[in-house]
Parts: structure tokens; C-alpha cells; sequence
């Protein structure tokens, strides 16, 4: 959804994306605000938020739709005043531009360039409307580059700052270190044999929850692959990288218990959680690059609300839809 004042730089489509197809656009056409005397039409306002506002009025509340339509019209005020100061800085996008993001916008969506109209008109948005949020996007972009990346500085402090917080928020085990003991199922063998290998390894599993056995011991006795030579120790997997009848029989297992035997096409394992691991952190010299982006997206935002609050106070905006509930003027 379209929050108030949420300057979306890089605008919903992506350049990356082909768009979802929107709702119906209203039927009458009329004007919603008037931008220093650039013309904003309802139309345009259900073309970008015709989904949200539809949602909104879905649940019922008789002013919802008016709410969501100002919601929508403050961004699409954002963007005519993105727009009229790109123009303003002689950067508006050229058509060379618009086609190299277009043939871009191809590749990422493996369709030839030829073919892109036809793939996005087939999700139902007609293709000027992609151009012009297309366009639209690109604009944003320069206006980011332009006039919002050259307010914002990030020193050494902040840097590491955003490092110790990350060591603060990397307390949580990610990766778990798993004992085996693996016990081979021949060939073909016969269900008769396979019953015989799972009552073996339910044999093991019992010496160590029931007989209280260390799971090293057991290994090193009863292993059929070379886990026992290692104290039982198959290595250390993150959530999801073993087989996932290995995962389900270890969620909730308490350390150096015992799963149930696990069968899989290589043979039938009793596992272990030998320990916990916590992700190792990269050093802050290797993460200096992503800080340094992480905190220039957050300052891009900060500074475009206060370059868009700075120019609504400025310019001459005349919102022509009526306010619901004494909300106030945008």
C-alpha cells in the first residue's frame, strides 16, 4: 500500500519486473490537484493506485476510498515535483535512456526486446502507462543521484556503529554441528532386510537416550561410514541443508539425544545435535561496502522527505478531491 508521504524512489514496477495488471481505472474523468498549474487527473490517480484503493474499499469503511485516493495523490504529487525539478535541472530522461532500460527490462524478463509490448500488455497494462512509469522510474533515479546523494555524508563513527550492531544482532546459533552413525542397506535387499537395518539403528539410538551411552561411543562401535572415526561428527548444516527427513526428524531434538532412524536412498542414519554454531561475522573492513549502502539507503529516504516537505510548503498545490472526516489538507 501507498503510505502518506512515502517517497518510493525506486517506484513499484521496478526496472527489473513486468507489472501485475491493475484494477479498472474510473469511468469519468476530472481533475485531482493542480501542481504549479501542472494538471493531476483522477485517472492518473487510479492508473498508479487503482489496487490499494480498491482493497481499502473493500473493507467496508464509507470513507476508505477517499482516504486511499489522497494517499495515492500525495505520491503522485511527489513525483510532478521530482518531475518539474528534473526538468528544472535540464536531466530529464532522454528517449536513449528509456530504451536502454526498456531492452534491459527484456533481458531480466528473458523476452526479447521486440516481444516486451506484447508481455506486458498480456498483464493487462496498456504499454503508454508502462512508458510513462518507466520514464517515471528513471527520473527518480537521476533525482536520487542529482540532488539527494550529494547532501549525505557517512563517517567512520556511523560505520561503526552500524558494525557493533550487527555483531549485537548475530547472537541467535544459525548452524547446528550433527553426530551420525550411518548403517548401510544393501542393494535391492529385501524388506525383510531393510527391518533388520532399522532395528539395528533403533538398537543404537535406545543405548543413548535409554542407556545413557555417549553418542561418540556408539558411533565409533556401530558407524558404517567413516563418521565413527570422528567422534560421530557428520559436520556442520545450517537449517535446511540436510535431506529433509534428517530435518524433520531433528526439529525440537534436544543436544546429544538421539533421532529416531532415518532412511534415505544412501542407507539409514541416527543422528545427533552435537552443538550450536553462530554464523561467523565478516570483519568490518569486508563489510564496510554493504554498511556504507544500508546507511546511504536510509539517509535517501530521510532526505527525500525533507526535499519533498521542503517543496509541498513551497510550491502552489491545490488538491481538488474533498477531505474525508476533517483529515486536513495533504
Amino acid at each position: 500500500m501507498i503510505r502518506r508521504g512515502a517517497l518510493r524512489w525506486l517506484a513499484a514496477l521496478g526496472l527489473g519486473l513486468l507489472p501485475v495488471a491493475p484494477a479498472a481505472a474510473v469511468e469519468v474523468d476530472r481533475i485531482a490537484a493542480v501542481v504549479n498549474d501542472e494538471v493531476i487527473t483522477l485517472s492518473e490517480l487510479y492508473d498508479l493506485g487503482a489496487d490499494d484503493i480498491e482493497q481499502a474499499v473493500a473493507s467496508g469503511r464509507p470513507s476508505a476510498r477517499r482516504e486511499l485516493e489522497l494517499e495515492v495523490l500525495d505520491a503522485l504529487i511527489m513525483r510532478r515535483l521530482i518531475t518539474q525539478e528534473i526538468v528544472r535541472l535540464n536531466l530529464d530522461v532522454t528517449e536513449l535512456e528509456l530504451e536502454r532500460a526498456l531492452e534491459d527490462v527484456a533481458k531480466r524478463a528473458g523476452v526479447k526486446r521486440v516481444d516486451l509490448r506484447q508481455a506486458v500488455e498480456s498483464n493487462g497494462l496498456p504499454w503508454n502507462i508502462y512508458l510513462a512509469e518507466m520514464k517515471d522510474n528513471l527520473r527518480q533515479m537521476k533525482f536520487s543521484q542529482a540532488v539527494l546523494q550529494p547532501r549525505i555524508t557517512v563517517n567512520e563513527e556511523e560505520l561503526l556503529g552500524a558494525y557493533k550492531r550487527a555483531l549485537a544482532d548475530n547472537k541467535t546459533p544459525s548452524a547446528r554441528e550433527l553426530g551420525a552413525i550411518f548403517f548401510a542397506v544393501p542393494a535391492g535387499a529385501s524388506p525383510e532386510v531393510v527391518e533388520g537395518v532399522l532395528s539395528r539403528a533403533r538398537a543404537a539410538a535406545a543405548r543413548v537416550n535409554e542407556g545413557g551411552e555417549a553418542f561418540s561411543a556408539v558411533s565409533a562401535e556401530l558407524d558404517e561410514a567413516s563418521f565413527g572415526k570422528d567422534g560421530g561428527l557428520m559436520g556442520v548444516f545450517g537449517i535446511g541443508e540436510v535431506h529433509p527427513a534428517m530435518e524433520a526428524a531433528l526439529v525440537g531434538l534436544p543436544e546429544r539425544r538421539a533421532t529416531a532412524p532415518v532412511q534415505t536412498s544412501a542407507g539409514v542414519f541416527v543422528l545427533t545435535v552435537l552443538g550450536l554454531k553462530a554464523t561467523v561475522m565478516p570483519t568490518f573492513e569486508e563489510m564496510r561496502e554493504e554498511l556504507t549502502n544500508e546507511l546511504y539507503s536510509a539517509r535517501i529516504e530521510e532526505e527525500g522527505q525533507l526535499w519533498y516537505r521542503a517543496q509541498r510548503r513551497q510550491a502552489a498545490i491545490d488538491i481538488k478531491l474533498e477531505v474525508p472526516g476533517g483529515l486536513g489538507a495533504l
